[in-house]
């Protein structure tokens, strides 16, 4: 069995090449790609992968080599991944394609417009950077331009239409999956696959119960706009709810966002309001959560699953938009877990804490979804499929 994985340099990879060699050692090929202006691995520590130039003279000969595989793995559907997929398309005796969905390279099938996950005053915010940035939308609207007739010259294929050739795809939710087939027909199968970033900790169900040293609150993921930063915010303002810190992070990202959310949160809570500003390491970041018993966040896509997660396990009260799929799936399961329209309307709900039978249960429902034996079953459950 041999398996090929394009891989991008991210906070997920390493994770990946972990799960994959646990279950079926030395059978993967890990694949990343590398621009000539890049020079070395920003977030892959644990593994060397083999680099492949984005070149499009170069990748003709890469796509021949896949034809080797017997499954070939691709860690989201970015530009690089996609091109693989258009030009492999051409052979009849390829291998078997999975996708493994990371978001942000699917809800653009989801939504048809970003904006969509925006609430009102993020909407306005989105315009006001617009127009701070008018040579940045004419010059994306100019690269829009060179790739739409590079797809015409080199026949590239729209996301859509690869749809057609991939074989099975593992979305973040599974109900995503549903979203998709309902809205555009996709003939690839679901497949139920997940990094595992957190399989470890959630092993651990009888772990000690967090004693929060502070009362903070941690709000949003990053510098992005679907975070809807502003409206949270301002609810937490207008509440005149108690706490000792905001805790944002905005360490990825937009920013000009992250410049504008610094300004806003400083406007309203002063020193109260602390952006973070430089990328953490996950166990730095952990320690610093669990000055946290309280978590906001306010998308209405699909977003910070991991964080959410760990958070749930470490027995923070949660508030999620009521429109996010990931209220959804953890209200679905029984997990105490709330909206931020609940925390406007009883602002009391602020000083709710998980009793321990809450946080046994939702550490149950963690282990259960996201723990290393499911992490490992899903695993040789996907590298099986190459001998389907």
């Amino acid at each position: 069995m041999k398996i090929a994985q394009l891989l991008p340099d991210d906070k997920f990879s390493d994770a990946a090449y972990n799960l994959f060699e646990k279950a079926s050692p030395n059978t993967s090929t890990y694949y990343v790609p590398k621009s000539s202006s890049q020079k070395e691995l920003k977030y892959i520590k644990k593994f060397t992968p083999i680099f492949i130039s984005t070149q499009s003279r170069v990748l003709g000969s890469f796509v021949k080599e896949l034809l080797a595989y017997d499954l070939i793995v691709l860690h989201s559907l970015n530009g690089f991944n996609s091109k693989v997929v258009s030009k492999i398309s051409k052979y009849t005796n390829r291998p078997k394609i999975i996708w493994i969905g990371m978001g942000y390279d699917y809800y653009d099938l989801i939504y048809n417009d970003m904006s969509e996950s925006y609430l009102v005053h993020t909407h306005l915010i989105a315009k006001e950077l617009e127009g701070l940035n008018k040579k940045s939308s004419i010059k994306i609207a100019f690269r829009q331009a060179k790739k739409g007739i590079k797809k015409i010259i080199f026949q590239e294929k729209t996301k859509e239409e690869l749809l057609n050739y991939i074989d099975y795809f593992s979305p973040v939710l599974p109900s995503e999956y549903i979203v998709l087939k309902n809205k555009l027909s996709i003939s690839a199968k679901y497949i139920r696959w997940n990094y595992g970033v957190n399989a470890a900790l959630y092993e651990d169900k009888n772990g000690p119960k967090v004693k929060y040293s502070k009362k903070n609150i941690l709000l949003g993921n990053s510098a992005t706009l679907t975070n809807n930063h502003a409206e949270a915010l301002k609810l937490i303002y207008d509440l005149e709810l108690q706490f000792d810190q905001i805790i944002c992070p905005l360490s990825y990202g937009d920013k000009d966002y992250r410049e504008y959310i610094t300004n806003y949160g400083h406007t309203l809570f002063n020193s109260k309001f602390k952006p973070l500003i430089r990328f953490m390491p996950l166990e730095e970041y952990y320690e610093l959560t669990q000055s946290c018993p309280v978590v906001i966040m306010n998308h209405v896509r699909q977003q910070a699953g991991g964080i959410i997660s760990s958070m749930l396990y470490q027995g923070a009260t949660i508030f999620i938009n009521k429109k996010s799929p990931i209220y959804d799936f953890y209200h679905r399961q029984g997990i105490t877990i709330f909206t931020t329209d609940e925390l406007e309307e009883n602002p009391k709900l602020l000083e709710y804490r998980l009793n321990d039978q809450e946080i046994f249960f939702a550490r149950n429902v963690l282990r259960s979804n996201f723990g290393m034996d499911r992490a490992i079953k899903n695993t040789l459950n996907l590298l099986n499929l190459s001998e389907a």
